[in-house]
């Protein structure tokens, strides 16, 4: 019996030193199985937890968040571990159905593919002043998503990266964009766009079943617009532009009014 009694005892004691050890976890710890690092930091609503991995230029890329159950806004910080967040990794925010707001510190430049896709209840993104690339589908099916604010230094919006963002009826694209990606905004709720002269390449079904888009104004510097870009929007769709322009040519050829 006493043998017994020692050996409950010593089980309970392994169990407790591994609990403890969970929770005393500190900056920059390494995760065993996944290589990553984790910091755990106080947020508006509790404990939030980062992954990250250290980047060749010895920055930051977030590689996962969690944080409390309930719905809360995340304000990311600016440094782990005394080096710079720059890079808010793949999948970094994936289907995070607890946050409503996203404050990106001004010291990202990236923002990967689908980093924040399927966030139910995100309706902003603010602070990304030194973006200069959005991934692949970063922000698709976030249903909820009313506000973005994009940095003057951005030059690439990629594929899918607001498709079904149907709260997002306005956008300011900036002067620095160079690439709207494939599907980029299919299927949200835009209602009026204004694609500036730097913007070249304007991908297939970019704006395609934005039902609720009547104006779009193109320059003679978008040089290609891709296959069915403008496909199901509002009957009344009417494209700016100037004559003789790529965007003449293809609202000629889809039957699209210009002006």
């Amino acid at each position: 019996m006493k043998k017994l009694f020692a050996l409950v005892l010593a089980l309970a004691m392994l169990v407790s030193m591994v609990a403890c050890a969970k929770d005393d976890t500190e900056v920059g710890e390494d995760l065993e199985e996944s290589g990553d690092k984790v910091v755990v930091i106080q947020g508006a609503a509790g404990e939030e937890t980062y992954e990250y991995v250290i980047t060749a230029g010895n920055t930051v890329e977030i590689t996962s968040y969690s944080g409390a159950y309930d719905l809360h806004p995340v304000v990311i910080p600016d440094t782990f571990d005394g080096r710079p967040v720059t890079a808010i990794g793949e999948s970094a925010f994936y289907h995070a159905n607890n946050i409503t707001e996203i404050k990106l510190p001004a010291t990202v430049t990236s923002i990967g593919d689908w980093a924040f896709a399927g966030c139910n209840y995100l309706t902003s993104v603010t602070g990304s002043d030194a973006v200069t690339a959005i991934g692949k589908g970063a922000f698709a099916q976030c249903p909820a998503l009313t506000q973005v604010q994009l940095s003057s230094a951005l030059t690439e919006i990629g594929a899918y990266a607001f498709k079904e963002c149907a709260a997002l009826t306005s956008v300011t694209l900036p002067a620095s964009l160079v690439t709207i990606g494939d599907a980029a905004f299919e299927a949200s709720g835009l209602t009026a766009v204004s694609i500036p002269a730097s913007v070249k390449t304007i991908g297939l079904l970019c704006f395609s079943e934005c039902t609720a888009l009547k104006s779009a104004t193109l320059t003679a510097g978008t040089e290609e617009i891709g296959d069915f870009a403008f496909n199901g929007c509002a009957k009344d769709l009417v494209i700016s532009c100037p004559a003789g322009s790529a965007a003449a040519t293809y609202a000629a050829g889809t039957g699209i009014a210009t002006k």
